[in-house]
């Protein structure tokens, strides 16, 4: 009887050491995933980000060893500093910014490889009354950005090269910020347009702001935005994470286009301050579904020359550098340094059924 006591004992003890043990075991594993800081070129953590936050929540990321840090930037091409000296491992940028780069002999050692935005995600807008009836009509005027380096800044350069107007002489940018303070500087009429993302423009849409799109152009028709960049070197060494990276972010995409409010759900869970203060459920939940849906399907890239998630057209780069009227300066071999498909790949290398069922039958916890 004693020693049957004793072993009952004994494996309390070791059942008592085991459950201490749990939770260091688990902050163990936790560890054990490689971390990716993605440096955000937009201002704030919106709905823009329910597919990453989607891969976080349904452990995308994870079974690929990975988990991601996003640090949001007042525009992406503060971002570009950040990767290329090593503090963080991801950023975005527009394709012109690398474009000009070229065309002036600079190169910061980075390479686009996700192309997550297959039509411009940046708009033109001014006042209902405003004279200005398309783009061509902003020339001698002031026009706002997020900020100069902001990537919205880059693609009005280029929209504006297109149409052989010098942006660096024949108008003024002015750094406006985003939401209420931007659409003030043109109701006020102290900026003559606004060049703002989708998401933000919907944003103010929904709080009452009321602007006119100006009709786009060629260059917006042939266009795509850029994307998410690394390192070269980076990609050399860590092409195991970065296909973790774009595999996940795909699969995100997959599961929000099926279903875009537990996309939501799941995002405000990861980040509670990202849920709209000062409205009901149902209204914080109409106005973020309004903002996702305003980008979200500029994600799909079911009707573009290629049809896989983060996929680049080499067509479709040379097409732009031949509206930004820059031929001359960029050749076609400095162009495919910009950019790889390597990881292309890998970034499908996934059922989207299977991701599709599993947002179909989510729900939040």
């Amino acid at each position: 009887m004693k020693t049957h006591l004793l072993s009952n004992r004994s494996g309390l003890i070791v059942l008592g050491l085991l459950l201490m043990a749990v939770p260091a075991m688990m902050g163990q594993a936790a560890k054990s995933l490689t971390i990716l800081r993605w440096a955000l070129g937009a201002p704030q953590i919106d709905p823009l980000l329910a597919q990453t936050s989607v891969a976080k929540e349904m452990g995308y990321f994870a079974e690929g060893g990975i988990d991601v840090e996003v640090t949001p930037l007042g525009g992406g091409g503060r971002s570009v500093p950040l990767v290329a000296s090593g503090r963080s491992e991801i950023g975005y940028i527009g394709a012109e910014t690398l474009i000009l780069n070229a065309s002036r002999g600079r190169d910061p050692g980075i390479i686009l490889i996700f192309n997550q935005n297959r039509d411009p995600m940046f708009l033109w807008v001014v006042r209902p009354d405003s004279p200005i009836q398309s783009i061509q009509d902003v020339k001698g005027k002031t026009i706002g950005t997020l900020s100069l380096a902001a990537a919205g800044t880059s693609y009005a350069k280029g929209v504006l090269m297109s149409l052989g107007i010098d942006p660096e002489n024949d108008v003024e940018f002015v750094a406006v910020g985003t939401g209420p303070s931007s659409t003030a500087l043109l109701q006020r009429g102290q900026i003559a347009a606004l060049v703002q993302s989708d998401t933000i423009l919907a944003a103010m849409e929904q709080v009452g702001a009321v602007y006119r799109y100006l009709p786009e152009t060629e260059y917006a028709e042939s266009y795509f935005q850029g994307g998410l960049f690394v390192r070269r070197d980076y990609l050399k060494t860590n092409r195991t994470e970065v296909c973790a990276f774009v595999r996940g972010i795909a699969k995100g995409v997959e599961f929000t286009f099926e279903n875009p409010e537990a996309a939501i759900r799941i995002h405000w869970k990861i980040y509670p301050e990202s849920k709209p203060k000062g409205m009901s459920e149902a209204e914080a939940l109409k106005f973020s579904l309004a903002v996702l849906r305003s980008r979200m399907y500029k994600w799909d890239p079911s009707d573009e020359l290629v049809k896989k998630h983060g996929a680049y057209s080499h067509e479709e780069w040379m097409k732009i550098v031949e509206l930004m009227g820059l031929k001359d300066e960029v050749t076609d071999q400095m162009v495919q340094s910009l950019y790889t498909n390597e990881v292309v790949d890998c970034a499908n290398d996934f059922d989207p059924q299977e991701v599709r069922e599993q947002a179909k039958n989510y729900q939040v916890k």
